[in-house]
């Protein structure tokens, strides 16, 4: 009997174990999530101010008009 209540302990050693690492990998998954967010957001910041400053008056344009511009000038391009 003491091999089955040995048997048991070592299932929940192992349980115990991989919840850790469940959770270990939960926390790496969402501070590369993270990573990548923050990286999105700065490139799109830098990529808006190039935007802006290659395109005179574009402070006072509405996005729907930067994006048109854009369309238009990519379109002209092909």
């Amino acid at each position: 009997m003491s091999k089955a209540k040995s048997l048991e302990e070592q299932i929940e050693i192992a349980a115990k174990e991989k919840k850790q690492k469940d959770d270990r990998l939960n926390e790496l998954l969402q501070k590369k999530k993270e990573q990548d967010e923050k990286a999105k957001n700065e490139r799109l910041k830098e990529r808006g101010a190039i935007v802006e400053s290659l395109i005179e008056g574009a402070e006072t344009l509405t996005n729907e008009e930067i994006k048109t511009l854009l369309q238009d000038a990519l379109t002209a391009h092909k």
